[in-house]
């Protein structure tokens, strides 16, 4: 049955974490307004937008978790196969892009289509970016509010994991050997139990930063409504403001629109300027200065004096075993900053299966290390979307234009040495380090960037620095297309942060004040 048109005070594009720090700081916080979210996946929990590992067997053995991540991932963008035999037929098999040139493209660039988006899957981790990786036309004054209100909305902690007795053990190695290392910042939190050698942790996802928005009780019209499976496909809009979104039910597969006052795009790197484009919203710099993380990792066996050191702990529950690792010891999660002269932001950590399990050693003794490097900002590293073809969901083919400098070689190989330099200090590397494929971090970022009020810095972006789309009065975009510089840093924080901004625009509150208000709730 088709649907009636609605109307409501603010449209939401999407449920990822930028998508929810939106709905929380307008429909909350002080704030009484209604807010309708759109999202094109299922929600995949009883709680909507709950992080997937939170589940017990997750819990159990965290290891199974890459499986599920790699199920839910849907790739953007494959090139043709390539045969020795030319092909006579038109016809395009398995939605492969015949306008994708495989030397350009990003192969492990892709999306998570579920209410919540990455949150349900991410590694949770926050690093603050460090002065240099953030946008230098926004006072550091304001840097630090939208900083503390972002990792209060995603509960950031740095005790995650600091019940890891490897973790300790490795980490004072390390410090002993001149690697200086701090424990990550994550979004999380231990959970108590009454067996001491279980451990528990709820994982942030976008139900996290919905908090109380998703508690309201069934008998009130609630502030919130997610629409899940439903996909926006264009904005409908006259001089400078937005009017409404024509969205499709994707289980009747019938259009109607939404009308609001206010809407919020943040559907990610590529879906978000593709909405726009197909809206026939398209300055210059959509869809251009695509970016990502340089990205080398390698699995590692640790060596025989911090097993030796394990036996000696006191409070170790498996001291005289064999391997003298709990199974219910959570591992590392610490590493160290990116700075300019070393552009690179390490973790050591335990994701096991994640791309490299080495059969025939057991896990306890696995860690694993994964660098994360700045890319260099290039305007011709791009996507753009077909006038032809249409993806396997029927909307606009995405094509990705994407090659790294030689800088970047440069320094993938100068970052790679470093990881490989740490891991000799610990373990033996299983297997070969690697440089990952374009994509593989999904840190894309860039798309529909932020820039200042000067001509280029308009030219250059898509969107002033409180995120509103130059040219329209009541059109926002969130998310880590929204960052205008390279980061090595985990860039979820900083989306974040900057939605947090510009919510306190649009609610005409100054940041500290939106801090209480917050803090309040």
């Amino acid at each position: 049955m088709p649907h009636n048109d609605i109307t409501t005070d603010i449209l939401i594009v999407g449920s990822g974490a930028v998508g929810a720090t939106f709905a929380r700081l307008l429909a909350g916080a002080g704030l009484d307004l209604k807010v309708v979210m759109v999202e094109a996946g299922k929600q995949l929990s009883n709680r909507p937008g709950e992080h997937l590992k939170n589940a017990f067997r997750y819990q159990q053995e965290p290891n199974l978790f890459s499986d599920t991540i790699f199920s839910q991932l849907e790739t953007y963008s494959v090139p043709e196969s390539y045969s020795l035999v030319p092909s006579k037929s038109n016809m395009r098999q398995n939605f492969e892009n015949p306008e994708q040139k495989w030397w350009r493209n990003m192969p492990a660039a892709s999306t998570a289509y579920a209410v919540g988006g990455m949150l349900t899957l991410w590694t949770a981790s926050t690093p603050d970016p460090e002065p240099f990786e953030r946008a230098p036309f926004i006072p550091a004054e304001d840097w630090t509010h939208m900083l503390a209100i972002a990792k209060r909305l995603l509960n950031v902690r740095t005790d995650v994991y600091d019940h890891s007795l490897l973790g300790t053990v490795i980490h004072d190695q390390l410090q002993q050997k001149g690697f200086l290392m701090t424990p990550l910042q994550q979004a999380g939190e231990k959970i108590t139990s009454d067996d001491p050698e279980a451990y528990f942790i709820r994982w942030t996802g976008a139900d996290t930063i919905l908090g109380s928005l998703l508690d309201e009780p069934l008998t009130s019209p609630p502030r919130l409504k997610i629409l899940a499976e439903h996909r926006a496909e264009k904005l409908c809009w006259s001089g400078n403001k937005v009017t409404a979104v024509t969205v499709r039910d994707l289980h009747t597969y019938t259009t109607f629109d939404i009308y609001a006052d206010l809407f919020i795009v943040a559907g990610g790197a590529f879906l978000t300027p593709r909405l726009l484009w197909q809206s026939n919203i398209r300055p210059y710099a959509l869809g251009r200065y695509l970016n990502d993380n340089l990205e080398s990792s390698c699995q590692i066996v640790v060596n025989s004096d911090i097993l030796d050191e394990m036996r000696t702990i006191p409070g170790n529950p498996s001291r005289d075993h064999s391997i003298p690792i709990s199974h219910t010891d959570p591992g590392p999660a610490f590493g160290f900053p990116p700075t300019p002269e070393k552009p690179w932001h390490g973790q050591v950590h335990r994701l096991g299966r994640q791309f490299i399990y080495w059969p025939g050693v057991d896990v306890r003794k696995q860690v694993r290390l994964t660098w994360y490097g700045i890319v260099d900002i290039s305007e011709d590293n791009r996507i753009t979307f077909s006038e032809k073809y249409n993806d396997r969901f029927g909307m606009p083919q995405i094509t990705i234009d994407f090659r790294y400098s030689w800088n970047d070689r440069i320094r993938a190989v100068r970052m790679w040495w470093d990881m490989v330099r740490t891991a000799y200090a610990i373990g033996t590397i299983q297997g070969l380090p690697t440089i990952s494929p374009p994509g593989s971090t999904l840190h894309l970022q860039g798309t529909y960037r932020m820039g200042d009020n000067t001509d280029e810095g308009k030219r250059t972006s898509v969107t002033d620095s409180f995120s509103k789309v130059w040219g329209f009065d009541n059109l926002y975009l969130g998310g880590l297309g929204n960052i205008p510089t390279s980061m090595a840093n985990n860039p979820t924080l900083t989306a974040c942060a900057l939605a947090v901004r510009a919510a306190s625009h649009i609610r005409g509150t100054s940041l500290p004040d939106l801090a209480r208000k917050v803090g309040a709730e």
